[in-house]
């Protein structure tokens, strides 16, 4: 049994998660409202593919046959590719190997033409300060990161880098780039969210349909309080109906 109050656990084949109702859930003869119960559910299903280790990216893929698929953040300012998502900082250097980057860069060049950007010019943060400073700072950049990089290259992708992470995204909301590959989740989505938080959209590259989502968390605290901010929403449901008229897939 788990001791976190937010968070279930199973119980052989089922999945147990308690949910405090509070006064505000009831109506005057104390009952829980009936939508509110749509909410339980959310969490519950959350929470259940959080323990069994499955997003809905991972899902999508299994169903679809794609083995290869990458999470984009697109924005009007900066469209930003993760390299890693949702793993711990301390893991990210044994997982940024050279086939994940390898597999990043074609695919970020494969999929932005369907977003209108014909020959996209891709720039790869580093994972270090200033990109490692030739190894003085760490040998990520020399040993994975530059090599894949130059190899792309010599497939005839226009991509360059790896620059450093607090100068890249300026440059390519300035013009140089089209989109920059980041190493892990907050070094991507920290300029996002800076430049266009409830603006930007999430979208899963690799996939044979189209799947946007919003830029931002499920926010359980304020479900159905009526104060949540639709504007991720309404951009996500906007580009997907943008991809789908184009005739991109």
């Amino acid at each position: 049994m788990s001791t976190d109050p937010s968070s279930g656990w199973f119980e052989g084949r089922e999945h147990v998660l308690p949910v405090r109702v509070y006064y505000e859930d009831t109506d005057f003869t104390g009952v829980v409202y009936h939508a509110n119960y749509l909410r339980y559910f959310e969490r519950g299903r959350s929470d259940f593919l959080r323990m069994a280790g499955v997003s809905h990216t991972d899902l999508l893929a299994h169903l679809t046959g794609s083995t290869r698929v990458a999470m984009m953040f697109w924005s009007e300012p900066l469209k930003v590719v993760l390299a890693t998502i949702h793993i711990p900082l301390a893991s990210v250097s044994g997982a940024l190997t050279r086939e994940l980057v390898d597999d990043i860069i074609d695919l970020s060049a494969q999929e932005l033409p369907r977003f209108g950007i014909a020959q996209p010019r891709l720039a790869v943060a580093g994972l270090n300060p200033h990109a490692g400073e030739d190894g003085l700072l760490g040998p990520e950049e020399g040993t994975v990161l530059r090599p894949a990089i130059e190899a792309a290259q010599q497939r005839g992708l226009r991509i360059d880098g790896p620059f450093p992470g607090d100068t890249v995204f300026g440059r390519a909301v300035r013009g140089e780039f089209d989109a920059v590959i980041a190493c892990y989740h907050d070094q991507g989505l920290i300029p996002v969210k800076l430049l266009a938080f409830g603006h930007a959209v999430n979208v899963t590259l690799g996939l044979p349909i189209i799947r946007t989502s919003v830029d931002h968390g499920t926010a359980f605290d304020i479900a159905g309080k009526n104060v949540a901010d639709p504007s991720s929403m309404i951009e996500a449901t906007l580009l997907a109906a943008r991809l789908a008229t184009r005739g991109i897939l």
